[in-house]
C-alpha cells in the first residue's frame, strides 16, 4: 500500500454559498482528487 496514490492531483477549489454582502453567506473551501466533483459541484 506504500505509495498507492502516488502521481494524482490534489484539487482546491473556493467558493462562496449566498450573496458576497450577505450576513448568512457561507465561504466553502473544497478538497478532493476528483476533476469530476471540482467541475460540478452545483
Amino acid at each position: 500500500m506504500k505509495d498507492k496514490r502516488n502521481g494524482n492531483v490534489l484539487l482546491i477549489g473556493f467558493y462562496i454559498r449566498g450573496a458576497l454582502d450577505s450576513p448568512v453567506s457561507n465561504p466553502a473551501i473544497e478538497i478532493t482528487n476528483s476533476v469530476y466533483v471540482s467541475m460540478h459541484r452545483n
